[in-house]
């Protein structure tokens, strides 16, 4: 095992081949790591005893002609975040299935192909920022993610990034019906969303979920119930501190949801904690 600040890796893998210029890697990774319950909830997947990351690449490598650190630019093939199950009479982790196999044995968390990479280096050879060009990924087989740009900065104490990106719409219905499988949730409402954050010493966020089609349906011993719905919004907007979550919803049978809910926290704190103070209304 390799440990560093408290993370473990448990197996890697590393195949380079070319010069500095132009080579192509490939790279395998297992760490005992694994999602949150709530997602493998969420999404009807089961974890297993870790994660395995494969990723292959192609690129080259370009120092800093003014003397400083050096860049590595490249195109990403393909990333692929999956579960593990432990192999019949194995000792450690191995995957169920191969890249690409449609098996629902193994968690697929991530999967993303093709995306146009940068990574600068500081002069000690440190990692000083990341930049990834428009691209898209499979979260988790369910919901398709696409961004024009992401960046992460890696050479403080704490990563900086930005994300603007958009969610295909996804059905909701499987979603729900995981969360609270006594409901009798149904229908074939679909979401959009879209992600614009910035998190740096502080956090400024705009997030937002809208209906794009279809309606739930609840399903109980006097038979199923469409909601009716003919609009749907849950936003999130945070800057300065203050976190504030909208809901509108609206439908035939549901009739009219609208809330709004202010949480207030000191500016310099990127996130919320278990008692920071919410105030709002819901008519």
């Amino acid at each position: 095992d390799l440990t560093w600040d408290r993370q473990r890796l448990q197996a890697l893998a590393l195949t380079l081949q070319g010069t500095p210029r132009a080579h192509q890697l490939q790279l395998q990774a297992d760490v005992p790591q694994v999602p949150p319950l709530w997602v493998e909830t969420l999404f009807g997947q089961r974890a297993g005893p870790g994660t395995r990351a494969t990723l292959q690449a192609e690129g080259g490598w370009r120092r800093d002609a003014l003397g400083g650190g050096g860049l590595w630019s490249g195109r990403l093939r393909s990333l692929q975040v999956t579960g593990q199950v432990r192999a019949p009479g194995a000792g450690s982790a191995a995957p169920v299935a191969s890249p690409g196999s449609t098996s629902s044995a193994v968690a697929r968390w991530l999967d993303a192909r093709d995306l146009p990479l940068e990574v600068h280096f500081t002069p000690a050879g440190g990692l000083d920022e990341l930049r990834a060009g428009a691209g898209s990924a499979q979260l988790a087989q369910h919901v398709m993610v696409r961004w024009d740009a992401v960046r992460l900065l890696l050479a403080g104490p704490r990563p900086d990034w930005t994300l603007r990106a958009r969610l295909e719409p996804f059905a909701v219905a499987p979603l729900l019906a995981r969360v609270q499988p006594g409901m009798g949730w149904g229908g074939d409402l679909l979401l959009a969303g879209k992600l614009d954050l910035q998190v740096d010493d502080r956090l400024r966020a705009d997030v937002a979920f809208v209906r794009a089609s279809g309606d739930l349906t609840i399903d109980d011993a006097a038979g199923r119930t469409p909601l009716g719905l003919q609009a749907a919004r849950l936003s999130l907007q945070a800057a300065d501190g203050q976190w504030t979550f909208e809901l509108a919803l609206s439908g035939r049978i549901l009739g009219d949801i609208r809330g709004r809910q202010v949480m207030r926290i000191d500016p310099a704190q990127r996130w919320p904690d278990r008692n920071a103070p919410l105030e709002g209304e819901l008519e």
